[in-house]
């Protein structure tokens, strides 16, 4: 069954009252859901997509835990963090920001195969050099024209000067462009520069072969990174309310990545950064610090919290339908 959501507009119109119509007509689906299935608890990732059935579940004595992604949480997340029973982050500081100096800082699940693969397995994957290091440009699923275009007019630098091997994830709209781009380039850059529309069950392979990424700044992406310890160059989505920025800063702040603004960011300017961190021992401890932000434990964590939650509510008999144990 799909619940009705929609997200409320930043400032007020005509569109809100839809907004609103929406998820009343949301919550009401997701209390007659609730109250068909009877589950022992709900466990909701904030965001509005969330927000119809957290709400139904606080009303009718259902536990409910709210995970929130980002170091800066959005507006649905702090209002559902007042209804939650247990709450949990991916960034310390979110706790605050939310109004619940209780949660439980677990970092964010992700996918269980990273860190799973050695670097020997990620490069022979990619037909990468070993005596080479290498940089992996991600832009998310849908690719950033912005790192697109950086790494192709740096490439020739990044690979001749730096010595570096690049393995460059461009995202489906923009994989022509780029790979077009990358043809004209020189023989000598060309043999240590491939490019990839996305990647199909091998991103843990990938980030085994990295030992520097750059990438945008979402919890998904920065809680990958840091779980296996790779320095990120960070240059976070302008248009994500503040989101990313903050997830970066979190990293950056403790010594794990760099940041580069959007507006910033150009060959140049990326060839001059890698320049910098390839000086001395700092990538090595740049790893080193961005490992120690990682939590690769996180959903175990989060799961036990939640089973946790459940066996409480059902030992305090809690009603309106958690007393019955999923399963």
């Amino acid at each position: 069954m799909f619940i009705i959501a929609r997200p409320l507009p930043t400032r007020r119109s005509l569109a809100t009252l839809t907004a609103m119509g929406a998820l009343a007509l949301g919550c009401c689906q997701a209390w007659w859901l609730l109250r068909r299935v009877r589950p022992a608890a709900v466990f909701g990732t904030g965001g509005y997509a969330s927000a119809c059935v957290v709400y139904a579940a606080a009303h009718l004595g259902i536990p409910t835990l709210i995970h929130d992604l980002d170091a800066s949480p959005g507006r649905a997340s702090r209002r559902l963090a007042r209804l939650a029973t247990r709450v949990t982050v991916g960034y310390p500081e979110a706790a605050a920001a939310l109004g619940r100096p209780d949660a439980i800082h677990t970092g964010n699940p992700i996918r269980g195969e990273i860190g799973s693969a050695s670097r020997a397995e990620g490069l022979a994957a990619f037909g990468l050099a070993a005596d080479r290091r290498t940089l992996l440009v991600l832009g998310g699923s849908q690719g950033a024209r912005r790192l697109n275009d950086a790494v192709l007019t740096g490439a020739s630098a990044l690979v001749c000067e730096l010595a570096l091997q690049i393995l460059h994830i461009t995202g489906p709209a923009d994989w022509d462009r780029v790979r077009a781009g990358r043809e004209a380039l020189p023989p000598d850059v060309l043999a240590h520069y491939q490019v990839r529309p996305y990647l199909e069950g091998t991103m843990h392979l990938a980030l085994a072969a990295a030992d520097v990424c750059l990438c945008r700044s979402g919890a998904g992406t920065v809680g990958e990174l840091t779980a296996v310890g790779i320095p990120g160059i960070y240059v976070p989505y302008p248009f994500a309310l503040g989101h990313q920025a903050k997830n970066a800063e979190a990293v950056a702040q403790s010594g794990g990545g760099t940041i580069i603004q959007d507006g910033v960011l150009t060959g140049e300017s990326l060839v001059a950064e890698i320049r910098a961190l390839l000086e001395g021992d700092r990538l090595a401890s740049m790893a080193a610090a961005a490992r120690a932000c990682g939590r690769p434990d996180a959903a175990d964590h989060i799961a036990a919290v939640l089973l946790d939650m459940v066996g409480e509510g059902c030992e305090h008999g809690r009603s309106g339908g958690a007393g019955r144990p999923l399963g």
